[in-house]
């Protein structure tokens, strides 16, 4: 932990040139129904949306990620790649984490290259639908030696900090307010990640209708402040 390059701080800011700044991965479509519209109904769709998400979708994925990183598996990052691109369901949230993912994967390169990374870019350069930030984010971490934890924790960071941001944008709340909220989020995430870590090996799973239904909304809204 102490060795942790100080980049890590730097590719999870919103100032880092990935476009994340640009989507709120279905939050908007959840404060056109209704259902997100205060402080309390943010805090609930964090605790009961995102961060399940988190664990049990992403974890399992990003696991499988980091180890075929550390054994330089390229096809087998291309597989798993493919895998959590598709459990997306809808275009517009598959488009999002591919785009996002191969931005940050060139600009990486660019500020903090490594074998590995160059590797992977020259592998989907030619497949515009692979490149995700999940498997973008363990490629990293593994070139910087940067231990599975805390490296997830980065990645867990960005996607509840990322909502809380476009939270800012989208419903009357203030920055002390989503601070608050977002320190909770945190800390609840912190306890939750070490429970989903010692439970029993599982294959990745969530399922999430009203975040599909929405992102699904989102697509052909009529108008919209974020991509996604």
């Amino acid at each position: 932990m102490n060795n942790l390059p100080i980049e890590l701080f730097q590719v999870t800011d919103s100032s880092f040139p990935s476009g994340a700044y640009a989507h709120s991965m279905g939050l908007e479509s959840y404060v056109e129904l209704g259902v997100v519209h205060n402080g309390e109904t943010l805090q609930h769709f964090i605790l009961q949306e995102i961060i399940p998400s988190l664990l049990h979708l992403d974890f399992p994925w990003f696991q499988e990620a980091y180890s075929a990183a550390g054994a330089r598996d390229l096809q087998r990052l291309q597989e798993i790649d493919s895998s959590f691109v598709a459990s997306k369901s809808t275009r517009e949230l598959r488009q999002a984490v591919v785009g996002m993912g191969r931005q940050r994967l060139e600009i990486l390169q660019v500020l903090y290259p490594t074998d590995l990374q160059n590797d992977f870019l020259q592998t989907i350069a030619n497949d515009p639908a692979r490149g995700s930030t999940l498997v973008v984010h363990a490629i990293y971490a593994v070139s910087r030696a940067i231990p599975a934890d805390p490296a997830f924790f980065s990645y867990a960071y960005g996607s509840i900090s990322g909502c809380t941001s476009a939270a800012m944008k989208l419903i009357r709340i203030g920055q002390n307010a989503v601070q608050k909220i977002l320190t909770r989020s945190l800390a609840d995430f912190r306890e939750q990640f070490y429970l989903a870590k010692n439970s029993p090996a599982k294959s990745p799973a969530w399922f999430n209708p009203l975040l599909e239904i929405a992102s699904a909304r989102h697509e052909r809204a009529y108008s919209r402040l974020f991509i996604s």
